[in-house]
């Protein structure tokens, strides 16, 4: 439990981090595509202060607040895609195989303190179709040369790293624990890329249209 507090503190300072990023700059970001992880951070703020809260109160694991919280997030994700792809297809499809694996888990899954794999896996597969589509359009588009000043490339990395780690570990350590440290440890460092990608692509002032 004490490795899984630490890392819900490295976790919240990364959150944080990237918060005040968009504070700084809320009036532009708030005008462009990025406003939906602008409501994505602020949502995670949220969940996550109810997740510490029961933490601290009850001493027991918040599990399945997380685990609401990671179908809400990539269902803000898939839409931010989508506000730059605009396939259809890849949104419904997307939406369709999040929905049906949080069900399987939701039904089928009832150990908290096991991760939701089929959850996990679908949201893997959905961000890193998204990611290599996204990558395509920015390398074809008229961008191509300066690209890595966009903030939909950095989003797009630190949700690459995230989710092909996430995946990995899902795969090949199935019957990890949510409480052990290694688990923890590895999503804290994750958190802290992710969050530091998001902090600096919000940081820029050039977007991609």
């Amino acid at each position: 439990m004490t490795y899984y507090i630490i890392s819900m503190i490295l976790f919240a300072s990364s959150l944080l981090t990237a918060i005040g990023f968009t504070v700084r700059k809320l009036k532009v970001i708030w005008n462009s595509r990025e406003r939906i992880i602008v409501i994505l951070l602020f949502t995670t703020l949220l969940f996550e202060g109810i997740a510490s809260y029961i933490l601290a109160r009850y001493w027991t694991s918040p599990a399945r607040v997380i685990d609401l919280l990671s179908f809400i997030s990539v269902l803000f994700i898939i839409y931010w895609f989508y506000l730059y792809l605009k396939s259809i297809w890849l949104l419904l499809g997307s939406i369709f195989l999040v929905i049906t694996a949080f069900s399987i888990d939701l039904f089928f899954n009832l150990e908290l303190k096991t991760q939701m794999p089929t959850t996990s896996i679908a949201i893997a597969i959905v961000t890193l179709s998204s990611v290599f589509a996204l990558m395509k359009t920015l390398l074809l588009s008229d961008v191509e040369s300066d690209f890595k000043k966009l903030k939909p490339f950095w989003i797009s990395m630190g949700l690459l790293v995230f989710q092909v780690t996430s995946m990995t570990m899902i795969l090949f350590l199935p019957k990890l624990s949510r409480m052990d440290w290694e688990l923890n440890l590895v999503i804290s460092f994750m958190n802290m890329i992710l969050y530091g990608c998001i902090a600096y692509a919000l940081s820029l002032n050039d977007t991609y249209e």
